[in-house]
């Protein structure tokens, strides 16, 4: 599980970048997307009280604020 959860958070910070990197570009859609894929693989795998989920949650937090969506923004903070 270890081998495993190593190969998950590594995978979660390069889509992480490419999600910023989306963010940055105006494609929010997609790096929201991104975030979503890389949370509910990481859930799955790591489980819900993971640092990993933790830095997702953040980071979909902060786009999700940036673009206005404030409710659900303070979801993700919150978890």
């Amino acid at each position: 599980l270890l081998v495993l959860s190593t190969s998950v958070a590594e995978w979660s910070v390069l889509t992480l970048n490419l999600a910023l990197y989306c963010f940055a570009n105006s494609q929010v859609s997609t790096a929201l997307k991104l975030l979503y894929r890389a949370r509910y693989l990481a859930t799955l795998i790591c489980g819900e009280n993971h640092p990993e989920i933790a830095l997702l949650d953040s980071n979909i937090s902060l786009i999700l604020h940036a673009v206005g969506e404030y409710e659900l923004s303070l979801r993700f903070l919150e978890k």
